[in-house]
């Protein structure tokens, strides 16, 4: 396989994307080398840090030394103009300091590769008619073409459309009749984004992401924004987002879990990034207002959910996890689960189980046990978690869920929820070997009514609108499935308060099989 030169740029803000960029390479586009202009010290000093084998980290100071024409032109443009100025003479720069070099490949640093772009230089000769990826080789053609789009870029380039000419985008509409040399790829499955998704019949067959009949090699991900708290904004295709088709199920949310994941990474290992402001070319785009009743499930809130998720996770490896609240309560009921353990083997279902957070725990107390952790969720829990957890299975049918056996099934602050709770918990029951455990549970004694939660302490303002289930009810459907009341655990939530009405309480509590 051949061995390529990618070049790319970026500063600290897109670090996780450039992380994800390269990961993905390293999947699937064999050895390459990654040529990385730093737009910010933060963004060079944690790159030299970081040590990835495959990026070779090039400082600011070094290219405009070489072009000086760009500190000319420096104070002329606004933050974005000047990097989209900088876009064809970073490959120069690799060109002219290597020459070694037969060909440098532009990457826009927030593509993702699905596939081996190998595919795509065996139809081009060293042009892609878009910015986001442009080979270009070492000969007359592809080095002439070059110098003219510096030329271009140094005399004009501003993010407003004037005539035939807009940034660094427009200038390529010139290129077919000026360079002969000159191939279009007409790939369906390269630069796929936003703007083209939903002309193709995107699908998963033979775990590969289809366009219509050609496989996905590389999306480009420019819709992903950082809005005003830290957290990613995002503009899915309109047609495939409306449907929540393969195209979020299969690439937008895995990439993001993957942004989360390497983000809140580096803002652990590197106060300077979780200080440091975001750099955007657009307008600040507001947090996700969760208004008077926040939804399960929608992707804005699970994104929130997946951070703090991530950093509860590496609590639990670094033993800390009895000190978290959120995690303290698997201490109530840990000595249950070490009951149902069978040969060193444990299986649990956990019915709305977020993330699998308890699994965690169960790893960290027991390292030596050979855990089946299984976790019931909405969608968009378990495409994110598939791709960030990938020790918890995760599931978003109730079928396929209850489908095999469990030594525990786990309901923690979830069953209220469902939208036939009585089903879901005759499933349960049905599933479960040893013991049923309900955790945060509003009951009354009398008539179902409605309550405002608070469930998530990171995020105070997102308020759910939950059911109250009826305990008698409840009790005795599981004891028509074999089921006894074993032990009450102590609710991990504050009582709620409701004026009038059926006396309400949150409960935890065990069942053990009777028949």
């Amino acid at each position: 396989m051949t061995f390529r030169h990618y070049c790319t740029y970026l500063e600290h803000t897109y670090l996780p994307r450039l992380v994800a960029m390269a990961d993905s390479l390293r999947r699937h586009g064999g050895g390459f080398r990654l040529h990385v202009l730093c737009l910010s010290d933060l963004c060079a000093d944690i790159l030299a840090a970081l040590a990835i084998p495959e990026i070779a980290l090039i400082r600011l100071d070094d290219v405009e030394r070489r072009y000086p024409e760009l500190l000319d032109v420096k104070p002329t443009r606004s933050q974005i103009e000047y990097f989209f100025t900088l876009t064809p003479h970073l490959p120069a720069y690799c060109l002219a300091t290597d020459t070694a070099l037969d060909e440098i490949t532009y990457l826009d640093s927030d593509l993702c590769f699905f596939a081996d772009p190998q595919a795509i230089f065996g139809g081009a000769k060293f042009g892609r008619f878009n910015v986001g990826w442009i080979t270009y080789r070492r000969t007359e053609q592809g080095l002439r073409c070059l110098a003219d789009y510096r030329r271009d870029c140094i005399e004009w380039c501003f993010e407003a459309l004037e005539g035939d000419r807009f940034a660094d985008q427009k200038y390529l509409d010139r290129w077919p009749d000026a360079y002969a040399e000159l191939a279009i790829i007409e790939h369906k499955g390269v630069n796929v984004a936003t703007y083209n998704v939903d002309a193709y019949d995107v699908t998963e067959r033979d775990v590969r992401i289809r366009c219509d009949d050609e496989p996905l090699i590389f999306y480009h991900f420019h819709g992903v924004y950082h809005d005003t708290d830290g957290h990613y904004a995002v503009l899915f295709p309109r047609e495939h987002g409306a449907r929540e088709a393969t195209v979020i199920r299969r690439v937008y949310r895995p990439y993001l879990a993957r942004l989360i994941e390497l983000r809140q990474e580096l803002r652990r290992r590197f106060p300077g990034f979780a200080a440091a402001p975001s750099i955007t070319r657009l307008l600040p785009i507001d947090p996700v207002k969760f208004g008077e009743l926040a939804q399960w499930g929608s992707d804005g809130l699970v994104r929130r959910c997946l951070a703090h998720a991530v950093d509860l996770r590496a609590s639990a490896r670094r033993g800390e996890w009895p000190q978290d609240p959120s995690l303290r309560h698997f201490m109530d009921f840990a000595d249950l689960l070490a009951q149902a353990t069978s040969d060193g083997r444990l299986s649990v279902l956990d019915w709305g189980g977020g993330f699998g957070e308890f699994h965690w725990c169960a790893r960290a107390l027991w390292p030596e046990l050979a855990i089946a952790w299984h976790v019931r969720e909405l969608s968009a829990v378990c495409d994110h978690g598939a791709a960030v957890f990938p020790e918890t299975r995760f599931l978003d049918d109730d079928t396929a869920a209850v489908a095999p056996s469990f030594d525990v099934a786990l309901a923690s602050g979830a069953l209220q929820h469902a939208a036939d709770w009585r089903a879901v918990l005759g499933q349960l029951a049905g599933a479960a070997r040893q013991f049923l455990i309900i955790l945060d549970l509003p009951v009354s004694d009398g008539l179902s009514v409605f309550i405002q939660e608070r469930p998530l302490s990171f995020l105070p303002d997102a308020v759910f609108a939950s059911p109250v289930l009826p305990l008698p009810t409840l009790t005795q459907l599981l004891a028509e499935h074999g089921w006894t009341h074993a032990r009450d655990l102590p609710p991990s939530f504050a009582q709620p308060t409701v004026g009038g009405g059926p006396q309400v309480a949150y409960r935890s509590m065990v069942f053990r099989r009777t028949t």
